[in-house]
């Protein structure tokens, strides 16, 4: 909510009273130690961080659901791969191709249950490099606002025509992409309930790495999720250089190096506890999959311009934008960022 209201965003708009519906009030009110650690001192916000229980897909399921208009024009499971605004007649021609069913295709249900140890976490579960599996679709449109990730302008798949201005390509070639993953383990015996039920936080800190080499890591923040999902869940979020480390272990490595970690912290005097094995694990690898990251941040080279020169509109016609985080600065690599970002090209395609 704060975020909103530092970017203007707060009042009589619908859609951020709903997005802020959505997320959980009640762990943080009974939860008043969230800005005890001087660790998150280093943000400014003097309000806490926001979860959404029952995840993104829900607002998004809630936006769809008020205007059903839309909801059978929406193409899942394709990739757009050329936008093309050449067209003298003004008009914008987007191909994207979209992915035929296929008889050996797992159920949602069915990828959720194997997606916590073998399956992929579904974004290249689309056989991009098999052309038998595609057929190609061309949409005709008076503008565009393409909502495409950095990593995925920078990796070319998206064609445009005419090509970006220089100071657009050389944003996409400069900004940095960063990586970030996340590891979920789920535990389900009543002893590992009850400790993390009573740790009255929703931050599990560890304070020092130094003495164990083998934990000597980069795992100092884990996320406690009884108070937020009502599970005995605990969740890790890693980035940078670390992230690009764990790309190479397998996914049980990774979980056997969390548990070393996690253990070190509940045998400390604070918790004073035995954690077991966890039951299943969901590992995110954002770092290798087709969107190549998570998040824009500036590079040695980039400067705030190129930031907004993500925002320029694009064709003859200027009639093709960009938005998502990545041209949402200085709310860069942050969910309201996106939204803001898509708020205004939409609001620069109204007021045309």
């Amino acid at each position: 909510q704060e975020a909103f209201e530092m970017a203007g965003y707060l009042g009589d708009d619908p859609l951020v009273e709903l997005i802020i519906s959505f997320f959980d009030e009640q762990f943080f009110a009974d939860n008043p130690s969230r800005h005890d650690s001087s660790y998150w001192n280093y943000y400014e916000s003097t309000k806490p961080d926001r979860t959404v229980p029952t995840g993104y897909v829900s607002i998004l399921d809630a936006v769809i659901a008020q205007h059903s208009s839309i909801a059978n024009t929406i193409q899942y499971n394709s990739k757009v791969i050329r936008i093309d605004a050449t067209s003298h007649t003004g008009k914008v021609l987007v191909t994207y191709k979209k992915r035929i069913p296929q008889p050996s295709d797992l159920s949602a249900v069915a990828i959720h249950e194997l997606a916590d140890e073998d399956a992929s976490d579904g974004c290249n579960d689309l056989n991009e490099d098999d052309e038998t599996k595609w057929v190609r679709h061309t949409v005709e449109a008076n503008n565009v606002i393409c909502t495409a990730s950095l990593g995925v302008l920078r990796s070319g798949k998206i064609q445009f025509a005419p090509p970006m201005p220089a100071p657009m390509q050389h944003a996409v070639d400069t900004l940095l992409f960063g990586i970030a993953n996340k590891v979920a383990l789920f535990f389900d015996d009543h002893d590992t309930q009850r400790v993390l039920r009573s740790i009255r936080t929703n931050y599990i800190m560890r304070t020092s790495t130094v003495a164990n080499p083998r934990v000597n890591d980069g795992l100092m923040v884990f996320i406690n999720d009884m108070h937020v999902r009502r599970q005995p869940v605990i969740l890790s979020f890693f980035q940078g250089d670390y992230a690009r480390q764990l790309d190479g272990l397998t996914k049980q490595q990774v979980v056997d190096r969390h548990m070393i970690a996690l253990r070190e912290i509940f045998s400390g005097p604070s918790i004073n506890a035995t954690l077991p094995d966890p039951v299943k694990y969901k590992i995110s690898n954002w770092s290798r999959n087709n969107f190549g990251g998570v998040y824009t941040t500036e590079g040695i080279n980039s400067t705030p311009a190129d930031f907004a020169a993500l925002k320029a509109p694009i064709g003859l016609f200027h009639n093709v934008y960009l938005a998502g985080e990545h041209a949402a600065y200085p709310y860069n690599g942050y969910v309201h960022g996106a939204m803001i970002s898509g708020k205004e090209a939409a609001a620069a395609i109204i007021a045309k």
